[in-house]
């Protein structure tokens, strides 16, 4: 039996490229998006993907090729994290103010 060593700063996970259906990924970026308040230009120019290939992604008429499609949940992760940071600092405020 041969042991690997785990990286447990990478743990392998499927690429969501891969593990979800095409429907599926582009409900999830529309939804992710407009949570974080962005629109589909501000996604394109964070994930230097042009406007227009989000739009046909977002209404599933045409796919994004797997390295697009990386950028753009890169880019998207990116916006959540600062978007909750937001929001937990907003919070933080109003606790102090006594709101």
């Amino acid at each position: 039996m041969i042991a690997r060593k785990l990286d447990r700063e990478t743990p392998p996970i499927e690429p969501s490229f891969r593990y979800f259906s095409f429907e599926d990924r582009s409900v999830g970026v529309r939804k992710v998006r407009e949570a974080c308040g962005w629109s589909q230009q501000e996604l394109a120019d964070a994930a230097n993907v042009c406007q227009a290939k989000i739009s046909r992604f977002e209404t599933c008429t045409q796919d994004l090729s797997e390295a697009a499609f990386s950028r753009v949940e890169k880019a998207l992760l990116k916006a959540r994290i600062a978007h909750w940071a937001e929001l937990k600092q907003a919070d933080e405020v109003l606790q102090r103010v006594g709101a």
